[in-house]
């Protein structure tokens, strides 16, 4: 076979054969690499199992572990089935093992190795099928690495040494290492994977130290059920085995030697000690949270918002004491428990234990942060405090991936790793995107390296947060979705349902596709159901609310809108920016129903709030001001009387001006969002018929709009269509006709009404240039969308109105007889 290309790879020397097929050392030209292809014969396969094989393959290039081995590629060239895998110099475990016969911790190193890799391919969703020591790698360089991935159920060749295959039960494996339910004919399961792995590890250690006894007894269970309930839990237990027992002595000598000092500090200058004869370490956890919280921290949480002079100040410092007493008392619960029982798996409770470690540190961290706060982060508090992990997440039946490793070096890396992230938050929201985007990708590597599935997450959301924010709508969606399966894995649903949340915003407001974004809040709804998290469960209604109102579900809008000012209204005490998004598009969905005092009371109400918490002149506060002029403008262009629209348009043109002086003195003439306000002056002015300003208007919005998203983007098309329909009012002719071709050519972001009105706005300029066939094709393809939108009527009755004009039908031509 040597010189036969197969897919991109020119094998090479044969490396070894066996049940699954020949391995060739092989040539990758392109990446100019040595590789290891694996060929199967297609005819040794059931056809119906040919694409199983190739997908599983593929998944497994997808994994990226360093305990698996890595798969490049998998495909099919003529009658063969290929997968492309790493070289790897060295022997399998059976051969390691059998020359050197390392000692028992050397041993236990080699298969942790490999449970950490079979581990990693469980939560990816894929099962080995067939482990034992001759597919584990050993490198010579001492890496571990497990190999033949998902393969063995697809053999078929009755001469192969692997089990019959089933067509029914797709049963597969070296029958010595398959576990009771598959030898009965059960399916392959995570279970059976951990059985084979057991087999493997007590096989390799010959005599079994009575460490490992219980942990190779409990894996080789007969019942799948009485074994470990994961591979996860299994790598915590057998890594505990290999931890020295020194290391735990000085802690106890640490810890006595504390309880000593803060005996001694606390008798120091009484007249008459008591002699102590014992003290009780199961009260140290109460005693921490003591010196935590307690009433000078109370003390000093109250000053600071009464300082801030929030609304509703007392209610909210009784609030938030009330929240802590309680998140206080259960911590102090779970650790004094912890302490007292000694009947849990001790690798189980020590991951605990540094999972509510964890929460302590972060207590300390959200008083360190509103001790001394300004008033901008005081008006969060009350979320913040939302936002703190309940001690809960510790418990006996949380999922083992989401609990943090006891090692107190990768605790430390974790929590340096979780600061990080914070700074790189801070970063971001100073505008160093690009050094803020380095040090969360530099986390996620952390996070991986040390096998922390739950710190990756958050890294990869944060990642997902910074790619939206720099435009990156496409690889934000990415990021987003990967975040949501890693935290799926790692048990974590807090994280799961606030990815969701964000992906309903991006992809029903970025992407304007809201039948996809309710498919992502229908996947979130049962998860926050579950969790009772107040601020998760009011932006679920919020963003679910919102993506009906893109979808033209006005009422469905309000009803979820108003379901989310609810939750706030219970949940929140005075002002918050999420009540005033609320409100926002609350007006907005009144606006839709036609209902237009009450969507002018909830801008009202929005900008209101907005002046309270971040002052008059805030960009925040412009921002709502100019939504709230939009909402005005929108109905002076309902209005019927010409005098009502005047004095519509004056008032919506009243408040643009200032949302645009305020945005443009602290944003900058060319920030997007002073553009943005510029947009509706132009609008407002083309109602009032100044339209003279109002291209001028339009013409500082497009250019600053062109140099920030580049002259390419569909963020361009609105501008570009108002622009239109100026120079169209102005009588310029050509002019319009070049800016509503260049919008209807950037396209409209998924939204059908926004295209729609482009084209019927060029259809109308085209007639008037003479070229009609064009003009009515456009004006045709238009009609649909404003057909399907409820607030386009006036629009749809124009539109119908002109064809009637325009859209004659041919005189046939006389035939000649």
């Amino acid at each position: 076979m040597t010189g036969v290309v197969i897919g991109r790879y020119t094998l090479a020397d044969l490396l070894g054969s066996g049940g699954m097929g020949l391995v060739y050392r092989a040539h990758d030209p392109v990446l100019d690499r040595d590789v290891a292809v694996k060929l199967i014969h297609a005819l040794d396969v059931l056809p119906a199992d040919r694409e199983r094989l190739l997908r599983e393959a593929r998944a497994m290039a997808r994994l990226s572990h360093p305990n698996v081995l890595t798969v490049f590629d998998a495909g099919e060239s003529g009658d063969e089935l290929f997968v492309a895998m790493a070289l790897v110099r060295g022997r399998t475990l059976r051969e390691h093992c059998a020359r050197k016969r390392p000692e028992w911790r050397e041993v236990v190193a080699l298969c942790l190795g490999a449970a950490r890799g079979l581990a990693a391919s469980h939560r990816a969703g894929v099962l080995h099928r067939d482990v034992k020591p001759d597919n584990i790698l050993v490198g010579e360089d001492g890496s571990v690495q497990v190999t033949d991935f998902g393969l063995a159920r697809e053999m078929t060749d009755p001469v192969a040494r692997v089990w019959p295959v089933s067509r029914e039960s797709g049963r597969a494996g070296t029958p010595a290492y398959l576990a009771p339910e598959l030898r009965a004919g059960g399916e392959p399961t995570a279970a059976s994977d951990q059985y084979a792995f057991c087999l493997t590890l007590k096989e390799c250690l010959g005599r079994v130290p009575r460490r490992l006894e219980r942990i190779v007894r409990r894996g080789l269970a007969q019942r799948p059920t009485d074994r470990y309930p994961s591979m996860d839990a299994l790598v915590v237990a057998l890594a505990a085995t290999t931890e020295r027992r020194w290391p735990r002595v000085a802690g106890l000598l640490a810890f006595a030697a504390l309880v000593a000092l803060a005996l001694a500090w606390t008798l120091a200058g009484t007249a008459d000690p008591q002699v102590v004869g014992a003290v009780d370490p199961c009260d140290e956890p109460r005693a921490r949270m003591d010196g935590l919280w307690d009433p000078a921290q109370k003390q000093r949480l109250r000053a600071a918002v009464a300082r801030s002079g929030l609304a509703r100040g007392e209610l909210l410092s009784d609030r938030l004491e009330a929240r802590l007493d309680e998140h206080a008392r259960r911590w102090i619960e779970m650790r004094t428990d912890l302490c007292r029982d000694t009947s849990e798996d001790r690798a189980i409770a020590a991951r605990r234990i540094a999972c509510l470690e964890e929460g302590f540190g972060e207590l300390e961290q959200f008083f360190t942060t509103v001790g001394d706060a300004e008033r901008a982060v005081l008006q969060q508090v009350e979320w913040l405090s939302y936002g703190l992990t309940p001690p809960d997440r510790c418990a006996a039946d949380a999922p083992i991936s989401l609990l943090p490793s006891p090692d107190p070096a990768v605790r430390e890396e974790v929590a340096r790793a979780r600061l990080e992230l914070r700074e790189a938050a801070v970063m971001a929201d100073d505008g160093k995107l690009e050094a803020a985007m380095a040090s969360v990708r530099a986390i996620e590597a952390t996070a991986r390296r040390v096998g922390y599935l739950p710190l990756e997450a958050a890294a990869m959301s944060d990642e997902a947060e910074l790619l939206m924010r720099s435009g990156d709508l496409a690889g934000a969606r990415a990021r987003f979705e990967a975040a949501a399966e890693l935290a799926e894995a790692s048990g974590d649903d807090t994280r799961r349902a606030m990815v969701l949340v964000n992906l309903v915003v991006l992809v029903g407001v970025g992407y304007w596709e809201p039948d996809a974004a309710l498919a992502y809040a229908a996947r979130a709804r049962p998860l926050v159901e579950r969790l009772q998290t107040p601020i998760l469960a009011g932006e679920l209604w919020r963003v679910e609310g919102q993506a009906l109102l893109y979808k033209g579900d006005a009422a469905g809008a309000r009803d979820r809108l108003e379901r989310a000012l609810a939750v706030w209204d219970r949940t929140l005490v005075g002002d918050h920016d999420a009540t005033m998004a609320t409100l926002i598009f609350l007006g907005a969905s009144a606006q839709q129903l036609g209902a237009w005092e009450a969507a002018d009371d909830y801008q009202r109400r929005a900008h209101e709030m907005a002046i309270r918490l971040h002052g008059e002149h805030h960009p925040t506060t412009a921002a709502f001001l100019r939504d709230w002029a939009n909402s005005v403008l929108n109905q002076a262009e309902a209005a019927d009387a010409p005098g009502e629209r005047e004095r519509l348009g004056r008032l919506a043109l009243e408040k643009a001006d200032r949302a645009a002086a305020d945005l443009e003195a602290s944003l900058g003439v060319e920030n997007p969002e002073s553009a943005q306000a510029q947009l509706t002056r132009c609008r407002t002015l083309w109602v009032l018929q100044e339209l003279g300003r109002a291209a001028s208007a339009c013409q500082q919005a497009l250019s600053v709009l062109r140099r920030a998203h580049g002259a390419d983007s569909p963020l361009l098309t609105e501008s570009l269509l108002v622009l239109g329909v100026v120079k169209h009012a102005r009588g310029e002719l050509e002019p319009a006709h070049a800016a509503l071709a260049e919008a209807l050519a950037r396209g409209a972001s998924g939204d059908p009404t926004l295209l729609a009105d482009v084209q019927f706005s060029l259809a109308k300029v085209l007639g008037e240039l003479g070229q009609s066939r064009r003009a009515v094709e456009l004006a045709r393809a238009a009609r649909p969308a404003l057909a399907a939108d409820a607030r386009t009527v006036k629009s749809l009755a124009e539109l119908d109105a002109w064809l009637a004009a325009h859209d004659r039908p041919r005189r046939a031509r006389p035939v000649k007889k």
